[in-house]
């Protein structure tokens, strides 16, 4: 067994993919763990996909991908866990029957306002802990988001090595 207690983070910048992945998994439980102390059957996962439907109901499955940035698989996958728990009803487009459309239920709506004082709760304390840090974390991610935008990794790579 390694001596490092740490490897991923000995790993340096070669990690950061994993670091990142490390800590949205430890808030994720953290925050489970709110959701379950409440008895509130609710994954963190959820959180934005009910939000944007929240927001903006009904919605197409093209439109939360591109919202969300997420895959059409993976907005499909969150949608199935929504539906079979009764908080999102999907039907077709009355204006073309290949789109379907996604909408909280009576009872999304009803959970969303009995979570919004715990989300914002759970907002405070992440800013609190943000705040405890030396740099603008958030801002930081903006930055590197946008640079991928203008030009995604892989490009970089490849304009780096010449390939």
């Amino acid at each position: 067994m390694t001596q490092n207690k740490d490897f991923i983070k000995k790993l340096g910048v070669m990690a950061l993919g994993s670091r990142l992945k490390r800590l949205n998994d430890r808030l994720n439980k953290s925050v489970s763990i709110i959701y379950r102390d409440l008895d509130v059957d609710f994954e963190p996962g959820w959180f934005t996909m009910i939000n944007m439907l929240n927001d903006n109901s009904p919605i197409s499955i093209t439109e939360l991908a591109a919202e969300l940035d997420l895959t059409h698989p993976g907005i499909i996958k969150i949608s199935n866990e929504l539906a079979k728990k009764g908080l999102v009803k999907s039907r077709k487009d009355k204006n073309d029957e290949r789109r379907r459309l996604l909408a909280l239920t009576p009872k999304g709506k009803k959970l969303v306002k009995k979570l919004q004082p715990t989300w914002n709760n759970i907002a405070t304390v992440a800013n609190q802990l943000l705040d405890s840090a030396d740099y603008d974390l958030l801002k930081l991610i903006d930055q590197i988001e946008s640079e991928l935008d203008n030009k995604e990794f892989h490009k970089r790579y490849y304009s780096f090595t010449g390939g």
